[in-house]
């Protein structure tokens, strides 16, 4: 279960999510009733709720009694088992240590913190709302606040970033003894303040060599720290990985509410759809009993079968040969005809008898791999 919750203090130059900035108290609520509303008319697939995660924006924003009044139209409709993962997206500077205890009470059990750099220039340029030292107090009071499920997030390959800048951060959250650390390389999004400040060269990004080594620095600096990598993005200790991204990861269907959120049928249905981004205009179809799905695409076989593959690859433990045999029917490579062995050659891609994964080489350019599976030409035997 993913709910999309938009409010912001300010838009960070790269962000490209649907947000809305200054929106008031009573119109959060409203919000928040709009979201409850759409989640009583959508159709659920069988099974529990296995993870609720309320990503944004910045749902730190939203007072816990509405998160609370979430979780529990959840809850009316739905089996949500005891220790299900419920996830909070926060920035620093956005919480109280009141807050913090009523998130607790209300049934939130896991806060992602977004800090992203540990320099003081990189977070004004990027327009966060906070400093560093805010975050490390963030820390302190969620661990006051008996959260102890805490992930924290970083981007590398930001504008003007060196190598000792990003070492610098890795040391910087590391230090607060996280339970999870998510590390992305930044992306430059079209139509957003960075992009535009790229486009006129005001900002300069760092080379492919660079942003490289940093993600190199990333993969060999953590798991000394006691930090296991198990995506290519996401390090943990043992048994706190995001059981919400690794739903994503291995194609089980979700549903998202909110404004610009996506639902995912799973492979029975084979089904995506997904809601208009406009906040305001979403708030008006949801509070009037209509339907705020902008549009919908049906998955074929073929299509479902490159994602399972380029999905699957994003964890170091790889793609189950058996797993995708069972479910499609056919070999994997029979399924990927010529697409395996260039690969394997190439040094991005290994097999075993029981596995395909990526090289280290093959995650440090995981695009150009994932590309091969969801532009490949299948056999009619996967999509007849």
């Amino acid at each position: 279960m993913y709910v999309h919750v938009p409010f912001c203090v300010r838009r960070c130059t790269y962000c490209d999510f649907p947000i809305v900035v200054g929106m008031d108290g009573d119109a959060r609520s409203r919000y928040m009733d709009a979201v409850v509303a759409e989640w009583r008319r959508e159709a659920l697939p069988p099974g529990p709720i296995t993870s609720v995660y309320f990503g944004g924006g910045t749902p730190s924003l939203a007072e816990p009694r509405d998160i609370g009044r979430v979780l529990e139209a959840l809850a009316a409709r739905a089996w949500v088992p005891s220790g299900t993962e419920v996830t909070l997206e926060a920035n620093p500077g956005t919480m109280t240590a009141s807050h913090l205890a009523d998130y607790r009470q209300v049934g939130v059990n896991r806060v992602s913190l977004g800090v992203q750099a540990a320099q003081a220039h990189h977070l004004r340029r990027l327009h966060r709302e906070h400093d560093v030292a805010e975050a490390h107090r963030a820390v302190r009071q969620l661990r006051r606040a008996r959260f102890d499920n805490l992930s924290v997030d970083a981007i590398y390959g930001l504008p003007d970033q060196t190598l000792a800048e990003w070492h610098e951060t890795i040391r910087c959250l590391t230090s607060w003894a996280p339970d999870h650390v998510s590390l992305y390389a930044l992306q430059v999004e079209e139509g957003t303040p960075l992009a535009r400040s790229v486009g006129r060269g005001t900002s300069t990004l760092p080379g492919e060599d660079l942003v490289g080594d940093m993600a190199d620095l990333a993969e060999t600096s953590l798991p000394a720290m006691g930090y296991r990598r198990y995506e290519l993005s996401n390090f943990s200790r043992p048994g706190r990985e995001s059981r919400h991204n690794r739903a994503y990861w291995r194609h089980h269907p979700y549903i998202g509410v909110g404004a610009g959120a996506h639902s995912f049928s799973g492979p029975t249905g084979a089904r995506r759809w997904w809601n208009g981004r406009h906040v305001r205009a979403y708030m008006t179809e949801a509070l009037s009993g209509r339907d705020p799905t902008a549009g919908e695409e049906r998955l074929s076989m073929a299509q479902l079968a490159g994602e399972a593959v380029w999905l699957g690859l994003r964890e170091t433990a790889g793609v189950s040969l058996s797993a995708f045999r069972e479910r499609f029917g056919v070999e994997l490579e029979q399924a990927f005809p010529g697409v395996l062995g260039p690969l394997e050659a190439a040094h991005l891609l290994r097999r075993t008898p029981e596995t395909i994964l990526l090289t280290r080489r093959g995650m440090a350019v995981g695009n150009q791999v994932f590309t091969r599976f969801l532009t490949a030409v299948l056999p009619s035997a996967v999509d007849p």
